[in-house]
């Protein structure tokens, strides 16, 4: 992650649903710097090794290649990028900070933690929704 003052946060967006991924873009466009929105996994591999985003915002279910099995392959090739994990259901956020995610996010919670979210894996801090701390 750059350090200057006027440098805003390079975002890959993945997901496979457009409406989805046209709302997450609409959630974080004025705060960070959409650089790639991608519907596969296999998309999502390429941008993050093209563009060399600071964090990627990835669901977990896509076609081709999961969210995690992107982020496995990125971390294998070397890739810290921070990755803030999206999720509607399958909500087990432990299971995904353990495979090196810094974020999961319940898709139900997008409006009011996907910025907190974005800003905690950059600065490489854990955050998990508030739907897992009910």
């Amino acid at each position: 992650m750059r350090n200057d003052a006027v440098h805003r946060l390079r975002i890959v967006v993945a997901d496979d649903s457009d409406c989805v991924r046209r709302a997450v873009v609409r959630l974080l466009q004025d705060t960070f710097e959409i650089v790639a929105e991608v519907s596969t996994g296999e998309a999502l591999v390429e941008a993050a090794q093209a563009l060399r985003p600071d964090v990627v915002v990835s669901d977990l279910a896509m076609p081709s290649l999961s969210g995690a099995e992107a982020m496995k392959r990125l971390r294998d090739a070397g890739h810290t990028t921070p990755f803030v994990i999206m999720t509607a259901t399958d909500w087990t956020p432990r299971k995904w900070i353990a495979m090196g995610a810094l974020a999961v996010i319940h898709k139900f919670d997008l409006h009011l933690d996907l910025a907190h979210a974005v800003l905690s894996a950059a600065a490489g801090k854990i955050y998990i929704s508030r739907s897992a701390q009910s």
